[in-house]
């Protein structure tokens, strides 16, 4: 890929503009300072995607670091879980840059991410629309859409709390990420790339174990870039961090790279977390903590989460109403559909424990019909094109499916 500023997407902020933000200092947030040698988050991170347009801020933050911490609020490890139960890297992006004319040219910077994701919140993937870059919310007269404002129902519930900025000039600097990222707090940093910042087969600086060796000769156009730091190792390379990116699972390490402590400072110009709102140690491990669901704004609406032995609803709840909402299966399974009283009731998508896809209808929690795949085309469909086909389309072939689908017959707390 050309590394331009467009295939990018961080705006720099002045350190004066920068400033005026607020900055987390994990001393002040009481995390120990005691952890072990090496530590990541692999287990909870979703999966590495390639980035269209100038979205990097919101694929490295609202994507991976904001799914990671849901994952690890609720426990989720399986990949098939981590596949379908991610947020959406495209939502707050296209929000913000509705009304340009060429949205996927336009980058953001940190603070018009984190505003948003605080006033409005985040989504799911799986929750309609249909996404990308160039998605507008907007009309003609530069005002949301009337028939858009409900879609915003299940963003509410992902506003966040709190964030800021990590001091990277600090003399503890070091420290202070680690203490972060040691209880399971993902970093996001900006920081200026070239084209030394590809595999060494195109002619950039990282190596085969995954190593990114800083070079003072530049290669190319520096642009901004925004990643997602994910853990450390303080024996990799003299002593790493290990960093996701979003050019794809053929770039780097599986999508991955390590940027050595040495290097860090020289090309990584800010950093910033968002914090979870409870956190309680556990001796040894790192802190466990949640990511609360906010109130929907709508009367009569709720959103949350119920724990079964072998299933995890969460979604939406209003009585009597049809809702979304997820079944999340011990076995790796997902379900995604319309309910009724925590009944299974219309459309959905399933999505077995080996990713086999199928749209499914209900009707009072009786299995009407299912069917695998969808409709047919030259590339896969996304998620929410996967579900919208679900509603929309007939096809396929009728297949005799030999698994549970249980009906929740919990309420929210």
């Amino acid at each position: 890929m050309a590394l331009t500023v467009n295939a990018q997407g961080l705006i720099r902020l002045s350190d004066e503009e920068r400033a005026t933000y607020p900055e987390m200092d994990a001393e002040v947030m009481g995390y120990a300072k005691v952890f072990p040698v090496r530590h990541n988050m692999l287990k909870y991170a979703p999966p590495v995607q390639y980035q269209e347009g100038g979205t990097c801020v919101v694929f490295a933050a609202g994507y991976c670091a904001h799914s990671t911490m849901m994952n690890k609020s609720m426990g989720l490890t399986h990949p098939n879980h981590k596949y379908v139960v991610c947020t959406d890297p495209y939502f707050i992006y296209s929000f913000i840059n509705s009304n340009y004319s060429e949205p996927c040219d336009i980058g953001l910077t940190f603070p018009a991410f984190f505003k948003v994701l605080e006033g409005l919140g985040n989504m799911r993937d799986m929750y309609p629309p249909s996404l990308n870059c160039s998605f507008s919310w907007t009309g003609d007269d530069g005002e949301i859409i009337p028939d858009y404002f409900e879609y915003f129902q299940a963003t509410f519930p992902f506003r966040i709390s709190e964030w800021g900025f990590l001091d990277l000039k600090m003399s503890d600097w070091k420290v202070n990420m680690k203490s972060f990222l040691a209880n399971d707090i993902p970093i996001i940093i900006g920081a200026d790339v070239d084209g030394n910042f590809m595999d060494e087969a195109r002619g950039g600086k990282i190596r085969n174990d995954g190593v990114y060796y800083a070079s003072p000769e530049t290669n190319g156009e520096k642009g901004g870039h925004a990643m997602c730091v994910l853990g450390y190792d303080d024996y990799k390379a003299g002593g790493s961090f290990l960093v996701r990116n979003s050019w794809g699972g053929k770039w780097g390490e599986g999508g991955n790279v390590w940027i050595r402590y040495a290097d860090f400072q020289d090309m990584v110009y800010a950093a910033a977390v968002m914090m979870p709102e409870y956190q309680f140690t556990k001796e040894s491990k790192a802190n466990d903590y949640s990511m609360t669901f906010k109130e929907t704004e709508i009367e009569g609406l709720e959103y949350g989460v119920v724990f079964t032995d072998e299933v995890i609803y969460e979604g939406f709840y209003a009585k009597d109403r049809r809702v979304l909402g997820y079944e999340i299966f011990s076995d790796g399974g997902v379900y995604f559909g319309q309910y009724v009283n925590f009944v299974k009731d219309g459309f959905g998508v399933f999505f077995d424990e080996d990713s086999e896809r199928y749209k499914c209808e209900f009707k009072n929690g009786e299995m009407v019909d299912m069917v695998k795949g969808f409709a047919a085309g030259t590339e896969e469909p996304s998620f929410e094109e996967s579900y919208l086909q679900s509603i929309l389309e007939e096809g396929g072939d009728w297949m005799e499916f030999d698994g549970d689908l249980p009906a929740i017959d919990v309420k929210l707390d």
